[in-house]
Order: C-alpha cells, then structure tokens, then sequence
C-alpha cells in the first residue's frame, strides 16, 4: 500500500498536467474525471514499463489513484473559483 501511494504521488502532478493539455481541447467537462482515471492509469503503466516491469499492477493502481486525486483537485479548484464569482 505504501508503494502505491509513494508511486501516485509521482504521478499525480504528472496527471494534473495531461488533464489541462487535454482539457483545452474540450468544451464540455463531464468525461473529465474519467479521463483523469484513464490517464493515470496509463502514466502509470508506462512509469512501470519504463522504471519497474514487475510491478506493473501496483503502478496501474496508483495511477488509478492519481486519476482520483487529480479528478477530486480539479472539482476543488472549480469550486473555489466558482465561489469568488
């Protein structure tokens, strides 16, 4: 357990960042937070092919939890923002 979320916390930002590439090319939000989880798990899987082949599926769950965690900072940031306005 430890190693996944050492591992998400690495991914996470890296998440957060192809989100926002990916989210200037949308009008509409609402697959974001899936593609938040689809995302991660594929930074994910590539940090273990790259870096750890045998821990493909502790990598593949914390990038799931990256997904999550950048999906739930996303919905933070759109309601504070929401609530300045």
């Amino acid at each position: 357990m430890t190693e996944i979320l050492a591992a998400s916390s690495i991914i996470t930002p890296l998440v957060v960042g192809v989100t926002g590439l990916i989210k200037t090319q949308m009008k509409d939000y609402k697959l974001l937070p899936v593609i938040n989880v689809i995302a991660g798990i594929l930074l994910g899987v590539l940090y273990a092919v790259t870096l750890a082949p045998q821990d493909l599926a502790i990598y593949a769950w914390a990038g799931a939890v990256s997904g999550l965690a950048a999906g739930g900072l996303f919905d933070l940031g759109n309601s504070v923002i929401h609530l300045d306005e």
